[in-house]
């Protein structure tokens, strides 16, 4: 994107920002018009589509069997995964779009995976132990990136959160607990499936700053200008929880000032989500 920019472009961007008014009306702190769409895979465990502006992303959750980790015996596993298909933007032809998918999961991962530990998932992981030590569940979680105009983490993370509040997980009994491969059965009854405790799943904000301004929500044009970016990673009470650097070099006072506008437009983006839920109609932050 940034070869295809003349310094003309560049500059009339970066004025537009200065002065407060962005090229398509925003404020820096502004999101663009988001829409949630849930259950949108049948056979998955949960799912959503997601609009950001013109950006795009489907998610769905998918809850398998499997045998735990010998270091963690009690917690099953949340593991991430992304698509960034060449059909989805110019930017993604050939190699890029496999880069690009790696460093959105690489992101999701940060934001919501378990670390080191094995205890800082999103999700408690205890509650996908079946059998300790021999049966469990893995949550994998899928997103394709249909569309993008910028802010795809951001996308991407609204798109998991939704997709994981609907997440419902099946009911399972063991015949024999004892047994080195005790017998697992699946009951696929929708109405006894249970729903996961997605409290403390996280979104993502992307920053970039645009000459002395910090933007939130910034369209591919935008972020091709940016000098560097963070990611602020805000919980459901609008408390960061994480925050890593993209791009450039970072002076402390600038990373301070990112990391503040990421938190407040963490909080409402929070919000707004929350209000999709309850109402389910196309929401703004």
């Amino acid at each position: 994107m940034a070869a295809l920019m003349s310094e003309g472009e560049r500059a009339w961007v970066l004025e537009g920002v200065a002065t407060g008014v962005r090229g398509d009306g925003r404020k820096a702190e502004d999101f663009r018009r988001i829409a949630i769409e849930t259950g949108v895979i049948p056979q998955a465990n949960g799912s959503a589509k997601v609009s950001l502006g013109d950006t795009q992303v489907l998610v769905g959750v998918k809850a398998e069997l499997a045998t735990p980790s010998p270091d963690a015996p009690d917690r099953g596993f949340l593991r991430f995964s992304v698509e960034c298909p060449a059909v989805a933007s110019p930017m993604y032809i050939g190699k890029r779009g496999q880069e690009a998918a790696n460093e959105l999961a690489q992101s999701l991962e940060r934001a919501l995976g378990a670390g080191k530990s094995g205890r800082g998932a999103a999700i408690d992981l205890s509650t996908l132990k079946i059998v300790s030590g021999k049966a469990c569940w893995a949550v994998w979680v899928d997103c394709i990136v249909l569309s993008n105009s910028g802010s795809t983490i951001d996308a991407c993370s609204i798109g998991v959160r939704a997709a994981l509040m609907g997440t419902r997980m099946p009911k399972v009994s063991v015949a024999d607990e004892s047994s080195s491969e005790p017998e697992i059965e699946v009951d696929d009854e929708p109405g006894s499936a249970w729903p996961l405790d997605t409290a403390n799943v996280p979104l993502v904000v992307s920053v970039h700053a645009l000459g002395p301004r910090a933007v939130v929500d910034c369209t591919a044009v935008e972020e091709a200008c940016a000098s560097c970016a963070v990611e602020v990673c805000v919980d459901d009470g609008g408390r960061v929880v994480g925050v890593s650097q993209r791009g450039g070099s970072v002076p402390l006072q600038v990373l301070s000032e990112m990391r503040e506008c990421g938190r407040a437009a963490g909080a409402r983006l929070g919000r707004a989500v929350a209000r999709f839920v309850a109402t389910g109609k196309e929401v703004t932050a």
